[in-house]
């Protein structure tokens, strides 16, 4: 989920870039991915999100090296969502959110570049999750 090349593959999917120019998460950047599934195969990813953090918590080598992996509280958004956090070592904490909203999943990785950790923000969350059921 990380490079936005899930298994199974969407059968669409588009990207956009929100950057926070303001308040406390000034000088991150979300990447927003949007999958289009069918309902069956949307309902199993945060699924096995889950079971990968589970048994992933940390791998090496290719960019970024050195990457632990640990889950995050979810928000209350969509049908499902599950989250977690990306350390990798001399780096500043990325966080993920991924939320599925009927056959939509919706990927939300910020990084801070600031050196401090990052955070999803949650008015961004809303606001995607919301646009999804006026759809």
């Amino acid at each position: 989920m990380r490079t936005a090349a899930p298994a199974p593959a969407p059968k669409a999917f588009t990207g956009l870039l929100a950057y926070a120019d303001s308040g406390p998460a000034a000088g991150s950047a979300t990447t927003i991915g949007l999958m289009a599934y069918d309902r069956s195969g949307a309902e199993g990813i945060p699924d096995g999100l889950r079971t990968a953090l589970q048994k992933c918590t940390a791998y090496e080598g290719g960019p970024p090296a050195g990457t632990t992996a640990t889950t995050a509280t979810a928000p209350d958004a969509g049908d499902d969502a599950v989250a977690f956090r990306l350390q990798t070592q001399g780096d500043s904490e990325d966080a993920v959110v991924v939320v599925r909203s009927g056959a939509t999943v919706v990927l939300f990785y910020t990084a801070s570049g600031t050196g401090s950790s990052a955070d999803v923000p949650e008015a961004l969350v809303s606001a995607q999750v919301k646009k999804l059921k006026q759809a």
